[in-house]
């Protein structure tokens, strides 16, 4: 269970083989802490990623970031 009110985590992995659930429990997770966090949450999908060069790169454009 996600208990809301004791949000201290900022960044959160979750891994796994695929069709297993991943991707619902993170949209869930973010749903159930929104209040906690007032700027929101955001999904990286890193799925369809195939080199890791790139994680960077994808990760700053979802969050809106400049890659420095």
């Amino acid at each position: 269970m996600i208990d809301p009110g004791r949000a201290v985590v900022r960044l959160l992995t979750l891994t796994g083989v695929g069709c297993v659930g991943e991707t619902s429990l993170a949209l869930e997770a973010a749903r159930a802490s929104g209040k906690s966090f007032p700027d929101g949450a955001w999904l990286v999908d890193l799925a369809p990623v195939r080199d890791p060069s790139a994680v960077t790169a994808i990760a700053a454009a979802t969050l809106r970031m400049p890659v420095t």
